[in-house]
């Protein structure tokens, strides 16, 4: 993608023909699709072929869990992003997989006050399917 970006920059600042930085352009988008694409592929939810191996939690399970969870994102404690993570596995297949890995990412990236809103976000949905 910045190969792609660095030719039109370059053909724009030489005031290239308009042909030639418009196919540059689209050689650009081009890549940014797919670079998107692959982004897409990487933050969808597991198809539902969970590992057979891995326990699902139930709801009120899962509502427990992120109830322990909540003190040690809100601390700023470095313990949650283990926790989360031994979280993820258990979600692969639930509707709430996408927002459990969204969750892990930023506690990876001690963006602990994001996580505090996904969690609550998670939890809110379980408390409302009254689980």
């Amino acid at each position: 993608m910045a190969d792609e970006a660095s030719l039109l920059e370059a053909a724009s600042d030489e005031k290239q023909g308009e042909e030639i930085i418009n196919n540059l352009l689209r050689a650009a988008v081009a890549e940014l699709n797919n670079v998107l694409t692959e982004l897409e592929k990487i933050n969808q939810p597991s198809d539902g072929a969970a590992d057979p191996d891995t326990p699902q939690l139930s709801g009120g399970d899962l509502l427990q869990h992120l109830t322990r969870l909540k003190p040690l994102v809100d601390n700023f404690d470095f313990q949650a992003q283990e926790s989360a993570a031994e979280l993820l596995p258990q979600l692969a297949s639930s509707p709430l997989a996408g927002d459990a890995k969204r969750l892990l990412d930023q506690l990876e990236d001690y963006d602990f006050e994001l996580a505090e809103q996904t969690l609550s976000k998670m939890m809110a949905s379980l408390e409302g399917n009254g689980e």
